[in-house]
């Protein structure tokens, strides 16, 4: 492999504020997913997929819906599938690191059960593997 690589493209590079003008461009019925997907640059699965989030946040109730928004920030196209928000997991390492100090070494898969456990207890959905 290449040490020094240059990505090529920037299809990856697509701007939040476009997404959240697109969308809002969409909810208003300004324009069609087609057109507004051709205005802003983006495709049509996207917008139709981000619709298909924020719908679902507007359905639900005002605590859950406000809960969802704080985990589901759009911050990347990577985050979705994110069990912790970065606080937690930031207080997860923390909690790590101290149990380490205290010469309380643990091994991988206790770490792992010690993270599935935490998850469980804030009430995460968590894969199943």
């Amino acid at each position: 492999m290449v040490r020094r690589y240059i990505k090529k493209t920037t299809r990856s590079n697509i701007s939040e504020e476009r997404i959240q003008l697109a969308l809002n461009d969409v909810n208003n019925k300004d324009c069609s997913i087609r057109a507004t997907a051709k205005t802003y640059c983006l495709t049509k699965s996207l917008i139709r997929k981000r619709l298909k989030q924020h719908n679902s946040n507007e359905n639900c109730n005002e605590s859950a819906a406000s809960e969802i928004l704080a985990f589901y920030s759009f911050q990347s196209k990577y985050s979705s599938r994110q069990i912790f928000t970065k606080e937690e997991e930031n207080m997860l390492a923390t909690n790590i690191e101290d149990c380490s100090k205290m010469q309380f070494g643990l091994t991988y898969q206790q770490i792992r059960q010690f993270a599935y456990s935490y998850a469980l207890q804030l009430n995460r959905r968590v894969p199943n593997n």
